[in-house]
């Protein structure tokens, strides 16, 4: 194992209260990449001629047999955490994905992704639109077993199952947490959680900047989209309970493959933990990437090249990556945006205002975060990797706008909330606390108070609504719409299926 990827600073005693309960680190791993590849399989079974299907399914599960074989042999260590905590910690990560449900409020991207997800219960797969002719290609994994209950009981017993399946993949991100930062109290506990909950950048402060420029009121919200409203610039960094409730389906996989990364750092799983991730989103998969290959660099000047390459050719991995690297490739490059590769274009790009601006951008949003924990982890590639990461991704883009910004950045910025975690957990048996250690008591609790007002917005929200679920479901189907007609539906169609290798190859 690396051990310049271990958060874990101090030797602490357990000193749980109460029952507790003692499992084996290897069932987690195990749960969390059944929960990675079981809708990838499914994926491979319904959408791609069968005898390719059957193939690459066939070429996955070995490696998946390979890997659990490889996790039972060599991960042998256990964790104890206490039983009323665990549930606790249930209860509110149920209430935390319900509050962004179809069940309860739901963001305005959701009118698409609704009509989405509709069409996946309704069409056969692969969905082709008659009318149109459109193909879809987009980062739909984590709709696939839900559809298939819309497809046999309807479209609400389908968000039953989104809403269950979004659950229990927080809930293991949670237990990953615990199982890389290894908490010994209570107290622990409850700071992983809260801060799991709200973790975001200082948003609150951007909004009072926001207002004092007279551009926009300060409100209720988090604010995370304030550096919108500073001269147009419109970079972003989505704090936890946002990037839930508008892109869960290209969060909760990449936050659980961070963990297992670094609960079991290994160049043998490498390939096939990146891969489990692009076929929930391409983005994250390439904040990932950055980690893997930082760990990659890492082995080599310990292990030598050869060593390290012989390491990285698991069975695990190269059947990951006969698999799911050139099906999923090959469907994203289908896209129709997917060629729009560049530099994120701004106003007066670099001026003196806008360096002005990127400077209070990163102060706010990881830079004061750095600062305080830089002392702890100044040795850490992990560290440089997140702060090199979030530096430069801001400057790129993929497609339209500046997803790849928001997106990309969701394994550094959980990497980063990682890291604060663990800073808390060793320093707040040091007493008298030090300046750095209540200064990011402050941080913690400013950004708690910003997503607090998230969520006092959407109470707000189905309160006006006659307390009825506040729904965003107003295209009903993208079957018969045109691109133009759907703001965002060119990150998910294909306009000219038979020009693509995908669709004229693989697919159905």
């Amino acid at each position: 194992m690396f051990n310049e990827f271990s958060l874990l600073r101090v030797n602490r005693q357990e000193e749980f209260k109460g029952l507790t309960v003692t499992f084996s680190i290897k069932h987690f791993m195990m749960a969390a990449y059944l929960y990675m590849i079981i809708p990838i399989a499914i994926y491979f079974l319904t959408w791609l001629r069968w005898y390719l299907g059957i193939l690459v399914t066939a070429i996955a599960v070995v490696g998946v047999v390979f890997l659990f074989k490889d996790i039972n042999k060599n991960i042998t260590a256990k964790i104890t955490l206490p039983v009323k905590h665990m549930i606790i910690a249930l209860v509110v990560i149920s209430v935390w994905a319900y509050s962004s449900s179809i069940f309860f409020y739901q963001t305005d991207d959701m009118h698409y992704r609704n009509a989405l997800f509709r069409d996946m219960c309704d069409f056969d797969w692969p969905i082709h639109y008659p009318e149109t002719g459109y193909v879809i290609a987009y980062y739909f994994t984590q709709w696939v077993i839900p559809a298939l209950f819309g497809k046999a009981f309807g479209f609400t017993i389908a968000n039953v199952a989104l809403l269950a399946e979004n659950i229990i993949g927080i809930y293991l991100v949670f237990l990953g947490i615990c199982v890389v930062l290894r908490p010994m109290k209570n107290r622990d506990m409850w700071i992983i959680l809260l801060m799991y909950l709200t973790f975001g950048g200082l948003n609150d402060i951007g909004q009072v900047i926001i207002d004092y420029r007279g551009t926009w009121a300060y409100g209720l919200g988090s604010g995370f989209g304030w550096p919108d409203l500073y001269n147009g610039y419109g970079y972003q960094f989505t704090p936890n309970d946002a990037l839930i409730a508008w892109v869960f389906h290209e969060t909760i996989v990449p936050w659980l493959a961070v963990v297992v990364f670094l609960a079991a750092p290994q160049l043998r799983y490498f390939a096939i933990i990146g891969l489990c991730v692009f076929p929930y989103g391409p983005f994250p998969f390439v904040g990932l990437v950055v980690f893997l290959l930082v760990g990659f660099f890492v082995s080599v000047k310990r292990e030598g090249f050869w060593d390290s390459i012989k390491l990285c050719l698991s069975v695990q991995n190269i059947c990951a990556m006969l698999s799911i690297l050139p099906i999923f490739f090959l469907f994203y490059r289908a896209n129709s945006v997917a060629s729009k590769v560049g530099f994120y274009p701004v106003v007066d790009a670099f001026g003196p205002e806008h360096i002005g601006f990127l400077v209070i951008f990163y102060f706010l949003e990881f830079g004061l975060y750095g600062l305080i924990i830089h002392r702890e982890y100044k040795g850490s590639p992990l560290f440089w990797s997140v702060i090199i990461t979030l530096l430069v991704f801001p400057h790129f883009k993929i497609g339209n706008g500046r997803d790849f910004c928001m997106r990309a950045t969701i394994p550094a910025l959980f990497v980063l909330m990682l890291m604060m975690m663990c800073y808390l957990l060793n320093n707040c048996d040091k007493a008298p606390y030090s300046f750095a250690t209540i200064l990011l008591i402050g941080c913690v609790t400013l950004s708690c108070f910003g997503i607090s007002k998230d969520w006092a917005l959407r109470i707000k929200t189905v309160k006006q609504n006659g307390w009825r679920p506040y729904i965003c479901d107003n295209i009903g189907t993208l079957s018969d719409k045109r691109m133009e007609d759907v703001p965002f539906f060119d990150n998910a169609v294909v306009v000219n299926p038979d020009d693509t290798t995908f669709y004229k190859y693989l697919a159905k």
